[in-house]
């Protein structure tokens, strides 16, 4: 894979070599009513490169190379505007009118690899997210952030992180990319987060529905699409420190970046680090097997822990397109909770005078990823190669396991290593028809160690190859179809336990594991309309399948699953789970509002879940109940309510209400861990003072409320209702020309209500969520400098 990584590298520095700078594209930037719009930005996408519009809306673009582009236009108050354009004479012109517009969603343009453009003329349900947006949320990890967008929810692990929840289903039917490399580490589990450092996050899409088509396995649910260390804009410098502090779980964080681009060339830096203690919830015990615990001054013990993160990358970017290199590391430590390892004794839950320290039992994961991406220009056509090396470390410990031959307790370790390989040709015919052909392949293979065992080792292939059209019938009218065929291969290694006779000798061997060879073959497809009868109506229209292998957790596992507080069993028997979506979207906005109503439903031909069986595990285990992954034919539907308006124009208002049911036909029961119906309301009042220091001002209230979850599986806890309230200020301060630090402050949980979140993995034991929780980050601005331009790289 390096190999390949450092040919790819060497072609395209040596070898695609652009032109001069002849091709001119101008124009002007106005308003609907012709007004110049001074500091209206355009952006080549492929190329990160840009220019601004003068007083009287004037703007000039350089190109090396005639080709087919993608141009980003923007302005503060107006919504951006996405626009192809086939450059191929020597100048050439354009004009562009933005509506006006108070909505802030508008203002986002969709990134993902199929998909570029703007939302409206696309048939899935995208929501997009940029940094700015996310810094406001006051999250405090990526996925926290996430959830004021209709349909997304989290499965919270504590302090430390969360897991992404798309429309009630999460885990393996939630796929998330990273600069579209799939992110791969123990997914499968519910007791860690995403490895990924948010303070890198530059933009995130949210695709609702199967999005098999473009990425494959695991996309049933959806994708969360992450774009980081974005190509900075030509001739530019930039560092920026964030800072930030939590009450709760006396959080502390710091991040530091640093980017520059000359001439094309191109690099960038990011270190973080995170410390918190354990966090504290309103309860001061909780009920576990019948027994009542106590939390001795309402903190849940031994759930603190530490993240550090570093990444680096660099590339180059001229008429031939761009290529980048990225390198990254993140690491976390861990405590568990102690019984997450059985039914705890008092003394286990005393305090040890050090809320910070992590004790028995923990775990520590280590995620390192080198990722090559390139997008190369053909003229009207382009071709991106994504390729990427993981390897995730996932290691838990106990000191009691502490002995001459295991020094530091390791209870279970798992050790991924992953190649990944995407390309995508970009076909433009006219313009009205575009394609995209691409191949996709991925091999991973896990070992285990320890005492402890869970799954036994693996390895698994995975390839798939894809055509996408698109048909633009007219400005209102745009079609789209595709086809996908993909193969799987797993093979699972035999697990032995041998007993050993005094003498050494082996007395006995007990199978954990059997050896499992499966391979599997799959079809998808979908077929789309996007229909705008004017430009503030939007009629939506989604078919889609999508599909997943069972992966080797569901296939062979039999083992305690600490983290998660369970006991978990597989069956070799499972067979591919496949899934038929409809979506629809109905959405009407104006200069002041956005109404969207957005219904689905999917048909699972086999759905694949683990179901609580009411057994518990063999006594010695400390396992708690036993739950047994097992399929059946589901139903899943549901739909989201989002109203965005404007009172008057300082006073943002946001309404979003979302509702999701999941039935196993078969038995006519409801599907498990499908969180309840959430309404939630946001107000905000912005106050700009023009030309002063303190330039603007941000006044947020955001009450939640939750309905109780009465529709669960047999053996599956209720979950009462509550109401959350939530409020902050975010404060814009000049710092030296035009760069503004950013001061965001508020509290979470503002009446410390305590309340069990349904998809949490501390409602099993009965442990409420964080309390009250005071927060404050400050991202300041050290350096923004515009750099001379030279002579252009070629």
């Amino acid at each position: 894979m390096l190999r390949i990584l450092s040919f790819i590298l060497m072609f395209l520095f040596f070898n695609l070599k652009g032109q001069e700078a002849t091709y001119i594209l101008e124009g002007l930037v106005l308003s609907e009513d012709l007004v110049p719009l001074l500091g209206g930005s355009i952006e080549v996408h492929e190329l990160g490169t840009g220019t601004t519009a003068d007083k009287d809306g004037k703007y000039s673009l350089e190109f090396d190379r005639p080709g087919h582009y993608h141009l980003h236009i923007s302005f503060i108050g107006f919504e951006t505007q996405s626009q192809e354009i086939i450059i191929e004479n020597s100048r050439q012109q354009m004009n562009f009118y933005l509506h006006p517009s108070s909505i802030e969603i508008k203002e986002h343009v969709v990134e993902s690899s199929l998909l570029k453009g703007d939302q409206e003329h696309q048939s899935m349900t995208i929501d997009v997210r940029n940094r700015a947006d996310l810094a406001k949320t006051g999250g405090n990890n990526l996925v926290e952030s996430l959830t004021s967008i209709p349909g997304v929810d989290m499965i919270n692990i504590g302090t430390a992180a969360a897991k992404p929840v798309i429309r009630g289903l999460s885990q393996n039917r939630v796929l998330v990319a990273e600069n579209d490399i799939k992110q791969e580490g123990q997914q499968w589990g519910s007791d860690h987060g995403l490895e990924l450092d948010q303070n890198r996050v530059d933009q995130v899409e949210v695709i609702k529905g199967p999005a098999a088509l473009i990425y494959g396995a695991e996309a049933l649910a959806g994708v969360v699409n992450i774009s980081s260390d974005q190509i900075p804009k030509k001739n530019t410098l930039k560092a920026e420190l964030n800072l930030g502090g939590q009450s709760n779980a006396q959080v502390l964080v710091g991040s530091g970046n640093l980017e520059w681009n000359k001439n094309g060339l191109f690099g960038g830096a990011t270190y973080s680090n995170k410390r918190f203690s354990d966090f504290q919830t309103p309860t001061d015990s909780f009920e576990w097997g019948s027994y009542i615990f106590p939390l001795v001054d309402n903190n849940v013990k031994n759930t603190a822990g530490a993240e550090e993160s570093y990444a680096a990358f660099v590339g180059a970017g001229a008429g031939w397109g761009n290529v980048k290199l990225t390198l990254s590391h993140f690491g976390q430590d861990l405590g568990f909770f102690p019984s997450s390892h059985g039914r705890p004794d008092e003394d286990q839950l005393l305090p040890d005078g050090d809320r910070r320290n992590i004790d028995d039992p923990n775990q520590s994961i280590q995620h390192q990823k080198v990722s090559l991406n390139s997008n190369i220009l053909f003229e009207r056509n382009w071709l991106e190669i994504d390729a990427a090396v993981q390897k995730n470390v996932r290691n838990e410990f106990e000191r009691f396991l502490i002995k001459e031959d295991n020094p530091k307790g390791l209870a279970l370790g798992l050790d991924l290593l992953t190649y990944t390989v995407n390309a995508h040709y970009h076909q433009h015919y006219n313009d009205n028809l575009d394609a995209v052909f691409g191949i996709s392949a991925q091999t991973k293979e896990n070992t285990y160690s320890g005492v402890e065992f869970l799954i036994s080792n693996f390895r698994r292939s995975e390839a798939g190859i894809y055509s996408f059209m698109e048909y633009r019938k007219s400005d209102k009218l745009t079609l789209n179809a595709g086809l996908r065929a993909d193969m799987g291969i797993i093979n699972i290694e035999e697990a032995l336990k041998p007993t050993y006779n005094s003498d050494g000798t082996i007395q006995s061997t007990d199978i954990l594991s059997k050896a499992i060879d499966r391979k599997f073959f799959t079809g998808t497809a979908a077929l789309g309309w996007s229909f705008r009868p004017d430009h503030y109506r939007n009629f939506k229209w989604n078919l889609s399948s999508g599909y997943r292998y069972p992966n080797e957790v569901e296939l062979s596992a039999d083992g305690v699953h600490h983290g998660s507080f369970r006991y978990e069993r597989g069956n070799s028997a499972l067979d591919i789970e496949r899934n038929v979506q409809i979506d629809f979207q109905w959405q009407k906005h104006k200069n002041d509002f956005i109404l969207q109503f957005t219904p689905f439903a999917s048909y699972y031909f086999n759905y694949l879940y683990l179901r609580p069986t009411g057994s518990f595990a063999p006594e010695g285990t400390s396992g708690g109940q036993i739950y047994e992954y097992t399929q059946n034919t589901a139903f899943h539907g549901g739909f989201e309510f989002l109203y965005d308006f404007h009172i008057v124009e300082p006073l943002h208002t946001s309404i979003n209400l979302q509702s999701y049911f999941g039935v196993n036909i078969d038995e006519q029961r409801p599907l498990p861990f499908i969180p309840p119906a959430k309404l939630m309301l946001d107000l905000e009042y912005e106050w700009v003072r023009e030309k002063k220091k303190l330039s603007e001002i941000d006044f947020g209230i955001s009450p939640r409320y939750v309905a109780p979850q009465i529709l669960t599986e047999r053996n599956e806890l209720e979950t009462p209702q509550y109401f959350l309230l939530n409020a902050q200020v975010s404060m814009k301060i000049a710092m030296w020309k035009t760069n503004e630090s950013i001061i965001t402050f508020g509290v979470k949980n503002l009446l410390n209500t305590p309340y069990f979140d349904h998809i949490s993995r501390f409602r099993i034991i009965g442990i409420t969520e964080p309390g009250r929780n005071f927060f404050i980050n400050l991202s300041i601005p050290i350096v923004s400098l515009k750099l001379r331009s030279n002579e252009a790289l070629k």
